[in-house]
């Protein structure tokens, strides 16, 4: 998929035993679409993380390639072309605000099963920051 200003890419925040990330990453290799991975567990990432809010994970970004515009970002799980047709919506809309297609609370995650990793990385970021 392209536009005017480059082609796309997405940014996925995940950690390594996180299993809605394993399974985004696998969907987005099956459909070819081009991604890259940040280690949301690696303190050397703690400022992305900071600057996109990333509490939940996955939280996946579609960016711009050239400019690092965040066109739609979505947090938790999702079928990469789902977040492709959200996107296609938007584009076609010609809206230049950045959109979020859903919002978990924090209260929601507790309530969830969920998964567990992606629990202990809320907790451990939240001491993290209390102890800055």
């Amino acid at each position: 998929m392209t536009n005017d200003d480059g082609s796309i890419i997405i940014r996925i925040f995940s950690s390594d035993g996180c299993k809605r990330c394993k399974m985004f990453k696998e969907e987005c290799t099956k459909f070819s679409l081009p991604y890259v991975l940040i280690d949301a567990n690696d303190d050397n990432n703690q400022d992305i993380c900071d600057k996109y809010d990333v509490n939940q994970l996955p939280h996946i970004q579609v960016v711009r390639k050239g400019t690092g515009v965040v066109l739609i970002e979505y947090v938790g799980y999702i079928n990469p072309v789902s977040l492709l047709s959200a996107l296609q919506k938007k584009m076609n809309s010609k809206k230049t605000v950045k959109v979020k297609v859903q919002e978990i609370n924090s209260e929601e995650i507790e309530k969830t099963s969920g998964c567990i990793e992606c629990k202990k990385n809320k907790d451990a970021k939240s001491s993290a920051k209390k102890t800055r």
